[in-house]
């Protein structure tokens, strides 16, 4: 009930006809694990979700017996699949909120800038054509990892990638997904282990 109550106030405050924006739910492996992923399969009318933030789990770990972040994504997408809902989109955050604290450490760790972020394919930076790319799914989300281009070719059914080398660095890019007329239930038990 409290999502629709926050949605509805977001929806006040942003009306079409004044501003475009993004409605976020953040945070969903913070400690307190305030939601799960049939939550965000029950809901379609959230769009996007954080999948990673810079400053928080999984970067610091954690709680044992969480799903990951992958796992999470894929129940709620497939359940959202089902059910004809539109697709759920990831977003990832640097989560800073005094940049004034830019060269300065947070909990021991270097200022956390930069390392999670939004790349957005847009016509023009302005606000209203970045939200319009996020909403039609052109952008992916990062915690490092950037690419030089992904297209998806809906005649041929082909996704084709080209990640930017990165010095050092071993690149491996996994795909998760679930078959039509899966076991919809995700069970008591949650799947990540430390």
């Amino acid at each position: 009930e409290s999502l629709k109550n926050i949605l509805s106030e977001h929806e006040a405050a942003n009306p079409p006809s004044k501003n475009k924006t993004l409605f976020t739910v953040n945070h969903p492996f913070w400690y307190h694990y305030d939601i799960d992923p049939m939550f965000l399969a029950e809901n379609p009318e959230v769009r996007f979700f954080e999948i990673a933030n810079a400053i928080s789990p999984p970067t610091f770990g954690m709680v044992e017996g969480a799903w990951s972040p992958d796992r999470f994504w894929d129940i709620a997408l497939a359940h959202r699949a089902a059910r004809g809902a539109p697709l759920l989109y990831a977003v990832a955050t640097d989560d800073t909120h005094d940049y004034s604290r830019l060269y300065r450490e947070f909990e021991g760790v270097k200022n956390p800038i930069r390392k999670c972020h939004v790349r957005v394919r847009a016509k023009e930076l302005s606000v209203d054509a970045l939200v319009d790319a996020m909403n039609a799914g052109d952008f992916y989300a990062s915690n490092g990892l950037e690419f030089d281009d992904i297209r998806f070719d809906r005649s041929s059914a082909t996704l084709h990638v080209d990640v930017k080398p990165q010095s050092g660095k071993r690149i491996v890019i996994r795909f998760y997904g679930t078959k039509k007329g899966f076991d919809a239930a995700i069970g008591a038990g949650r799947q990540y282990r430390l």
